[in-house]
């Protein structure tokens, strides 16, 4: 499939700690306390993170204290990829 060509270039072009959060955050909304404990990271290393992945549209902050996966079956994508 076309999509899933584009979701491994976006997965290749990742850094190694990019990939464990995006691999930490769940199908839905994702404390990001719980993504935190995932890849033992503290908050304010995870925010140079989750920034990035906001930039490139890979992640977005669903709610204060919450982030989510924006692309359609990019956690399974991404799991198949690890």
């Amino acid at each position: 499939m076309q999509d899933d060509f584009v979701y491994k270039k976006l997965w290749s072009s990742l850094s190694k700690q990019d990939k464990y959060v995006v691999l930490a955050i769940k199908i839905d909304e994702t404390k990001v306390s719980e993504i935190c404990k995932k890849t033992g990271m503290t908050s304010s290393i995870f925010s140079r993170y989750r920034d990035r992945l906001i930039k490139r549209g890979i992640i977005m902050s669903s709610g204060h204290g919450y982030v989510s996966l924006l692309l359609p079956r990019f956690e399974i994508v991404a799991s198949t990829y690890e």
